[in-house]
């Protein structure tokens, strides 16, 4: 469900036939640290109906306009559907599961953290006590507290640059996403309102909810946005996962930002880095008229990037001929009209020099509207509807040898591009190489990422050596492929600079080298990642340099994991681990990726178990923070000891079959499987808890490398396809020998 479904003008009806308008106001709503922002706020007035149609009412949209599930100020609950006593017989219904607790009186059942009794308490228990089943070893947690239904999204796993992408900065693991259901949680009450907060509100956090949208926060947003489109279609069709449904839904959204419209939930068809809206004209109403999502601080906080945006926006809106190809999707003016490329640089053009801007202390909506009208939305839509992640590099980070002031580190690839890369750069091994583009590419590369382009309208320049991503080996080569554009007008980088992309390149199959090892062709977009981008006043300021000898980054992350903590931070404060696998950590994060695992070592970049010597280092560490996991394998072990003889013996079994089956289909091993898969369900609670939360060693006999993971996990994930049958039946072997 959006903000606002429709935004079709019509005629406004009479008082008579339609009820009291409702207006989206935007009110200063000042942020904890002195921060400010703007926030939406819902108000009603019976004095609006019937008021002016160039009002943005109820009045001025069509009458199936659907609103935020919010109450009214004046009207009773039972304008919601919300039930005063349950005196309404046409409420009652024996169909509805979760009414039945409620009707015979089960509303006086203790539950966790509330002696609160609300409308339909007895479904919420029993689907919380569902969920929180259904959730284990999910990293979302689940419980009542008062009123509210409480869902914690761990943010440990999510990537540092996904979350500097969608501004989790603060050092919170968690996210929180509340459902306030003090009206009710029977289907014919109303949908509750959504808070989503990362940390603490009143020391550094932000929240949004349903009630009160806050930029700046655009991730939050779009769980708001994503939970009411579930409940658009599940809460009065609920189903016995309802709240782990919601809960799983809220965590794809969560690593996956880019992949949906953070207004509507739809899929992008090319997806990014960054939370943003779809090219519905809705979307970018909501997003540019009501500043959800995005502000024009980037003026302030990096003006390098800003103008970069406005550079990229300039060219691309300049090139007619690549305009007739490759359309580039425009925000929409007061009129609710698109803009037209030449408009939207005549727009660009009116705006300042960006470091003059992000030294405005005071309104830069309004020294930006000095030059056009249309000059602040036009901006906040350029730096919201880029989907990469884009930072200018630290003067004493920057790579020498390229001789440009103007180098920035850039990331555009969604998690499942990332997986993809990492697994074929762990496979094959990578290389870095250099890639050259017109100017005018440069503002749907960030959207859309890198593509293969050969041999279709989009392609550039040829394809002498077949289709795929050309790249060169040295940055002379991949000059020859820059282009200049027609700059902005008050770039620091000139009117006609030019842009050249460092990338790393996965060395697999599916990438070649010609003319003498200086031209690579990557015929899968998969094996390239977009990592530095270098601005020159001119192509002939591009220098010869050989990709090879810029010196690689030390570490494969720049920043931890949780707290997007720098190496040097992380040093001073005596809890650095440098593991094998080429990565730092604070120790505080890999003491709690740990516990969330249950005692699993499991890197959370790449998913993969730390070797044992890192291991052993983590429980070791010199700043003694590992102790606490001695004292989690203790009860491990414990947790082992609850584990029958019986069971360990059927897992013998089953794994004796695994192993033995050779067949194509793995008749026998399936089979075996699914029963254990069964018999394991059946099992007592204290049996199941110990199966799924205790850790076994094991050693891969193909690959020699050890690992350790728990019983349950093993089961779902061959069950699921996601392991192989001889070692899942190696690691029951192993784990019922060491019995």
């Amino acid at each position: 469900m959006s903000f606002l479904r429709r935004f079709k003008k019509r005629p406004s009806p009479t008082a008579s036939n339609h009820p009291p308008s409702q207006k989206l106001k935007v009110e200063p709503h000042t942020q904890t640290g002195g921060s400010s922002a703007s926030a939406i706020d819902l108000t009603t007035s019976d004095e609006d109906a019937g008021a002016d149609e160039n009002m943005v009412g109820v009045d001025d949209w069509d009458s199936d306009i659907q609103y935020l599930n919010t109450p009214t100020s004046g009207q009773p609950d039972t304008a919601h559907g919300v039930d005063d006593g349950d005196d309404d017989d046409d409420e009652f219904d024996f169909g509805a599961e979760d009414d039945y607790g409620d009707a015979f009186g089960d509303e006086e059942t203790t539950h966790l953290e509330t002696s609160v009794a609300i409308v339909g308490q007895g479904g919420l228990d029993d689907d919380i006590h569902s969920a929180q089943v259904m959730l284990e070893d999910t990293g979302v947690e689940i419980h009542q507290a008062d009123s509210n239904v409480v869902i914690t999204l761990s943010i440990v796993e999510l990537p540092p640059l996904a979350r500097a992408a969608c501004g989790l900065t603060r050092p919170a693991p968690t996210i929180t996403v509340t459902l306030e259901v003090d009206r009710g949680y029977r289907r014919t009450c109303p949908i509750p309102v959504i808070n989503v907060r990362h940390g603490e509100v009143d020391v550094d956090g932000i929240s949004t909810s349903t009630l009160r949208a806050t930029p700046g926060f655009p991730v939050g947003l779009q769980l708001c946005q994503a939970a009411l489109q579930f409940f658009e279609h599940r809460w009065q069709n609920r189903g016995e996962n309802f709240l782990s449904d919601l809960s799983l839904r809220l965590k794809d959204r969560l690593f996956n930002a880019g992949n949906y419209c953070m207004m509507c939930d739809d899929e992008f068809t090319h997806p990014g880095v960054k939370p943003t809206v779809c090219n519905k004209q809705l979307c970018a109403y909501q997003l540019e008229t009501l500043g959800l999502g995005a502000d024009l601080s980037l003026f302030e906080s990096d003006p390098a990037v800003a103008d970069l945006l406005i550079t990229f926006a300039t060219a691309a809106m300049t090139d007619v001929t690549r305009m007739q190809v490759s359309p580039v999707a425009m925000p929409v003016d007061h009129d609710d009209t698109p803009f037209t490329p030449a408009n939207m640089v005549t727009v660009l053009n009116s705006i300042p020099d960006a470091v003059l801007v992000g030294e405005v202390a005071g309104d830069r909506k309004a020294l930006l509207d000095v030059g056009h009208a249309s000059a602040a939305r036009v901006a906040a839509w350029l730096f919201a509807s880029n989907r990469a992640h884009i930072v200018s590099v630290a003067p004493e980070k920057r790579i020498q040898a390229m001789l440009t002031d103007y180098q920035f580190h850039i990331h555009t690839s969604t998690r499942q591009h990332a997986e993809k890369f990492a697994k074929l750069r762990a496979e094959h091994g990578s290389f870095y190489a250099f890639h050259g583009s017109g100017l005018q590419n440069w503002h749907n590369i960030l959207r859309q990422n890198l593509k293969v382009a050969s041999k279709t309208p989009l392609m550039s320049v040829g394809a002498a050596y077949g289709e795929g991503i050309y790249m060169g080996a040295n940055s002379v080569t991949s000059a020859s492929y820059v282009r200049p554009g027609r700059g902005w007008d008050h770039s620091e980088f000139g009117t006609a600079p030019v842009c050249l992309a460092l990338v790393e390149v996965a060395n697999s199959s599916r990438v070649h080298w010609h003319a003498q090892n200086q031209i690579v062709v990557a015929n899968d977009e998969s094996c390239v990642m977009l990592h530095h981008l270098f601005i020159y006043k001119n192509s002939g300021a591009i220098p010869n340099v050989a990709a090879k000898s810029i010196v690689q980054f030390k570490y494969k992350n720049q920043t931890t994991i949780a707290y997007g903590s720098s190496y040097d931070e992380v040093e001073r404060s005596g809890k650095l681990l440098v593991t094998s696998d080429e990565y730092f950590w604070d120790m505080d994060e890999v003491v709690g990726m740990v516990q969330a695992r249950h005692g699993l070592f499991i890197n959370g970049y790449n998913q993969l178990p730390f070797a044992p010597a890192d291991v052993k280092a983590i429980l070791e560490h010199p700043s003694g923070a590992g102790k606490v996991l001695k004292e989690l394998e203790k009860k491990n072990v414990v947790l082992r000891k609850q584990i029958p003889r019986e069971v360990y013996n059927r897992l013998r079994l089953v794994g004796e079959i695994c192993v033995r089956d050779t067949t194509l289909d793995f008749t026998s091993a399936h089979k075996a499987i699914a029963e254990l898969h069964s018999w394991l369900q059946g099992l007592e609670p204290k049996v199941k808890d110990a199966l799924a939360r205790a850790p076994f060693e094991a050693v891969d006999t193909h690959t020699r490398q050890p690992f350790r993971d728990t019983v349950a996990h093993a089961v779902e994930l061959v069950v699921s396809g996601g392991e192989c049958v001889h070692r899942f039946g190696d690691f029951l072997k192993q784990v019922s020998g060491r019995a």
